[in-house]
């Protein structure tokens, strides 16, 4: 900023401002040669554009100057990016497995939390720390269907957004629906019978011995130890000709 006399001689000149972006968007002189200028700068604080308003009286020494702040422009953008179940049949009182997705699409480290749901009932909250910038992380949610009805399900994950995180949209993410039975149903009849033992046969999985003619199947593991055995079957024997 110059100021000059009638005859264009320079007064004075005077920078306001720094290494960053500054601009100014209106100049006022008053009666007494007063300036007051308005614009907007980068370079007082990293990463905000903030409004400015300055004085310089015809002395040239700076009167004072006002700041508006702006928000950072620093992305802030958490992102579940998928959500699976293991099961879309579990007998209830037994266990299923939410495994969520979680990517960190903003600028700077985050700390956040996730919560897994069966239709709006919160099902297990974890705590993300320190995700970097670029980097995912997968959580798993053990669900205990103990105390839950038998019924269809909606699962759904949603994380808490960050301070400065403006587009929440891919903050929740719906998988689809599980249902909670009979344990035992697995196939989603509401009745335990035959055809349920013989999903067991057909999905045996008990290492070392051969497994089945169709291979594991989680739905067909009923009390989730990774194995397909007697064990279930001694399940379904409990449950046997029991329905919904």
């Amino acid at each position: 900023m110059s100021s000059f006399s009638a005859y264009m001689h320079e007064l004075w000149n005077r920078v306001w401002g720094g290494s960053g972006s500054d601009y100014g968007y209106g100049v006022a002189v008053d009666s007494t040669n007063t300036i007051v200028m308005a614009g907007t700068t980068e370079s007082l604080e990293v990463g905000l554009r903030d409004a400015f308003t300055l004085k310089y009286p015809s002395s040239g020494f700076q009167s004072w100057y006002i700041l508006w702040k702006g928000l950072s422009e620093t992305t802030h953008d958490i992102t579940i990016a998928s959500l699976s179940v293991s099961k879309t049949i579990v007998g209830q009182g037994y266990f299923a497995n939410i495994n969520v997705n979680v990517t960190n699409h903003g600028e700077v480290t985050e700390t956040f939390n996730v919560t897994a749901y069966a239709d709006t009932i919160a099902i297990e909250a974890q705590t993300v720390t320190s995700l970097d910038p670029s980097e995912n992380l997968t959580l798993t949610f053990n669900w205990n269907t103990t105390g839950f009805v038998t019924d269809n399900y909606t699962i759904s994950a949603y994380a808490t957004p960050v301070a400065g995180e403006t587009f929440t949209d891919d903050n929740n993410y719906i998988d689809g629906t599980v249902l909670v039975t009979i344990p035992g149903d697995i196939n989603g009849d509401r009745t335990v019978d035959i055809s349920d033992a013989g999903q067991i046969i057909a999905h045996w999985h008990s290492p070392p011995f051969p497994d089945g003619p169709l291979g594991y199947d989680p739905i067909a593991d009923i009390n989730n130890d990774g194995k397909t055995n007697i064990l279930d079957v001694s399940i379904i024997n409990v449950n046997w000709h029991k329905s919904l």
